[in-house]
């Protein structure tokens, strides 16, 4: 099977050796070739991930000429490859390039929701230019030949834009949870001595307006005034690192709060591990991948009540979930587990045994490709 993927994320073309790049070489050890391009500012270069598995950056110089240096790429790859399928990681301008090929070659489409983009009210918080971009996801969405989700909740509100049911399949994101229940001696001992006689509260995650990063800021404000021993640790970086950590400056709470940016994804279950809770108040999440992290730890999460932490959180017996924008319940249900760590643990013990039902990572890996096979089938079976 030939593949050409139309992507996003840039750090597929980074040199670290992350998730993101062995689950792209895994896919590439299941096909023939898997030609992946990129969505991208100027700046990158063309890189090889394996023999068949050739990556390749738009450099556009804005982003609205995204779409059609991609479709400019795509079409050079054509002229020496047939491929099967055609597959995007978003309803937007990715699938907007690969509707096109996808019809210049003949190829199946398929278009991958990662995200939880349709009938969203909260996408307002992600710009102007996403909520204009909603009505182009319903039409690609109905015009693609396959749909994968990341959820129930999800294909549910794809169904809900007019695709039917049998051209879905719901295919969780790989976690690989065993990862985080494994102890790191070095840094495990690093971390029980950082935060000595803390009692921590972990949030990791972009921090982009879509996070509901001021529900954040009043959540641990109240936990903090409760709680002299709180402290909340923060993962990840993004467009509000400044401003967020401005405003917990302004309240006087920044000695309270550590800002650790993006890191190695082996130290992350470290923080993990010495965690009271994980706390997560995003307007929108299609599935929750932090919430299933977190779980591998034994940590419970509190977690805004978005479409994928729904299916992920049973509230008050593996963690506990709130109403959007509701900082006065996330403080409360934090308090009670800095409070007490044998109800932490019985929580976060009760998370690890729910979600490790889910396909482990070589599983979704299988899952994926297997949906691949069967739409390729699919689609030469309506050609003859």
């Amino acid at each position: 099977m030939r593949v050409l993927m139309i992507s996003n994320d840039p750090s597929i073309l980074s040199d670290e050796l992350g998730d993101v790049v062995a689950r792209h070489q895994a896919y590439g050890k299941a096909v023939d070739i898997l030609d992946i391009i990129i969505l991208t500012k100027k700046g990158y270069e063309n890189k090889f991930l394996a023999a068949n598995v050739q990556v390749k950056p738009t450099n556009s110089r804005v982003r609205t000429r995204y779409a059609r240096d991609a479709v400019k790429i795509g079409r050079k790859l054509i002229k020496t490859v047939k491929y099967d399928l055609v597959v995007t990681q978003d309803p937007f301008l990715t699938a907007q390039a690969g509707y096109f090929l996808a019809k210049k070659c003949k190829a199946a489409f398929l278009v991958h929701l990662h995200g939880d983009f349709l009938f969203n009210k909260y996408l307002r918080y992600e710009g102007w230019a996403v909520r204009l971009l909603h009505w182009l996801a319903k039409r690609m969405v109905r015009k693609a030949d396959a749909v994968r989700v990341v959820s129930q909740g999800v294909k549910n509100k794809v169904i809900k834009a007019r695709v039917p049911a049998e051209r879905i399949r719901v295919i969780h994101t790989a976690v690989d949870m065993e990862k985080f229940s494994q102890v790191i001696q070095a840094k495990s001992l690093e971390m029980e001595e950082r935060y000595q006689g803390q009692r921590v509260i972990l949030y990791v995650g972009r921090l982009e307006p879509i996070k509901g990063l001021r529900m954040l800021v009043k959540t641990f404000a109240k936990v903090a005034a409760a709680s002299p021993q709180a402290h909340l640790v923060i993962v990840g970086n993004g467009s509000q690192y400044t401003s967020l950590r401005s405003r917990f400056e302004s309240i006087r709470l920044s000695h309270r709060v550590d800002f650790v940016g993006q890191i190695d994804h082996k130290e992350l279950a470290a923080y993990y591990q010495v965690a009271s809770a994980v706390v997560l108040t995003s307007f929108s999440e299609s599935f929750g991948k932090v919430i299933i992290e977190a779980a591998g730890a034994g940590t419970p999460t509190v977690s805004t009540a978005t479409t994928g932490a729904l299916g992920l959180i049973d509230n008050g017996k593996t963690g506990y979930l709130v109403n959007i924008k509701d900082y006065k319940a996330a403080s409360e249900y934090l308090l009670t587990l800095i409070k007490d760590s044998n109800l932490s643990a019985r929580l976060g013990a009760a998370a690890y045994s729910k979600l490790q039902v889910l396909p482990s990572w070589e599983e979704n890996i299988k899952q994926v490709v297997t949906y691949w096979n069967d739409i390729v089938r699919s689609k030469k079976v309506k050609k003859s």
